[in-house]
């Protein structure tokens, strides 16, 4: 009985708890303590912060097919002085913008010492050396 109470209070406990897929920092709670909410429901708001995406623009012509995985030297600035991180091109868009021909590029960046926050401005240059295509195949 007391095995049968301790399995029930498990799973009910399960239920009623809620995790996340990632690592990060609550910024926003969206619903409070014994409100009712649905599955799939934003509860809390969680802003990762050990790796980010810099989203950014490049121009069409620079695009060459290749730029995924490729490394990237990212520089944050603050006022007098900078600071350099390294990341990769993750993303590339398949489409440019018709009026200004930019393509969406996502660069992510590991952040283990929480130096880069979420909205700030930097300036990032995607390197011109391809990625090494035998290092990524099995």
């Amino acid at each position: 009985v007391a095995n049968s109470d301790y399995v029930q209070t498990e799973d009910l406990l399960a239920r009623h708890s809620i995790t996340s897929p990632v690592d990060g920092m609550i910024v926003a709670v969206e619903k409070k303590l014994g409100e009712w909410v649905e599955p799939g429901t934003e509860v809390y708001r969680i802003v990762r912060t050990d790796t980010l995406r810099i989203e950014g623009l490049i121009p069409v012509n620079t695009d060459d097919g290749n730029l995924i995985g490729r490394s990237v030297s990212v520089e944050l600035l603050r006022g007098d002085r900078s600071q350099m991180f390294v990341g990769k091109v993750v993303f590339v868009s398949p489409d440019a913008n018709p009026v200004n021909s930019l393509v969406r590029v996502y660069i992510e960046v590991e952040n283990p010492e929480r130096k880069l926050r979420p909205g700030l401005q930097v300036r990032a240059e995607i390197s011109a050396e391809e990625p090494n295509q035998e290092a990524s195949q099995p």
